[in-house]
C-alpha cells in the first residue's frame, strides 16, 4: 500500500540511483586514486539489503533508475545507441554493471555473498523472464559512458563495469555467456 503512493516510489528509485553513482564511482585497479568511500563496512550491507528489496518493484524501479541515469551518464552501448534501449532493460543494465564494477574491486571480498540474493532479485525485476535478465547482463559488459561530466571514478569512454570485464578475452566472454544463458 505504501508503495503505490508516487512520491514514496520515486524515493525509493531516486535512492537506488544514488546507491548506483555511488557504487560507480568507485575507482578500481587503481590504487594510487583516493578513496570517494571505502564500501568495507556495514553501509554497503544495508545497500545490498536495500537493493535486493528495491528490486522487488519490478518493471517500474528499472524504468525510473533507467531513465533517471541513462542521461546523467551520458552512455553508449558498443553496437548500437543507448538511447534505443528500453528503459526497465537501461536500469538493469546500470544496476548490473554497478555490481560488475564493485566485484571488480570497488566491493570488500565479502559483498560475493550477497550477489546470489541480488541476481536473483534482479533476475525477478526483470519479470523472471531468462531472455530479458540475459540481455541485461550482456549489455552491462558492453555499456560506456561517452562523457563523464566530472563524475569521480569513472573514465570517458570506458565501460561501466571497470577494466575487470574488459580484460575479458573474446573466449571467456562467449564461454561465459553461453554457461549463463
Amino acid at each position: 500500500p505504501i508503495l503505490h503512493d508516487e512520491r514514496i516510489l520515486n524515493m525509493v528509485c531516486e535512492s537506488c540511483s544514488v546507491v548506483m553513482l555511488l557504487w560507480l564511482a568507485q575507482h578500481v585497479y587503481q590504487k594510487d586514486k583516493q578513496v570517494i568511500m571505502t564500501m568495507d563496512g556495514p553501509h554497503t550491507v544495508a545497500m545490498f539489503s536495500f537493493l535486493e528489496k528495491a528490486l522487488t518493484l519490478g518493471n517500474a524501479l528499472l524504468n525510473q533508475v533507467g531513465t533517471h541515469l541513462r542521461h546523467k551518464l551520458k552512455l553508449y552501448i558498443e553496437g548500437g545507441n543507448a538511447d534505443n534501449v528500453p528503459s526497465h532493460i537501461m536500469g538493469g543494465i546500470i544496476i548490473e554493471s554497478a555490481l560488475l564494477r564493485g566485484l571488480s574491486g570497488g566491493f570488500p571480498p565479502w559483498a560475493l555473498e550477497s550477489m546470489p540474493e541480488i541476481h536473483q532479485s534482479l533476475f525477478n525485476a526483470c519479470g523472471a523472464d531468462s531472455e530479458a535478465f540475459f540481455t541485461v547482463f550482456r549489455l552491462a559488459t558492453q555499456v560506456r559512458l561517452w562523457e563523464t561530466d566530472g563524475l569521480e571514478g569513472l573514465e570517458q569512454r570506458s565501460t561501466l563495469t571497470g577494466d575487470w570485464v574488459d580484460d575479458w578475452s573474446q573466449k571467456f566472454k562467449a564461454d561465459f555467456f553461453e554457461n549463463i544463458r
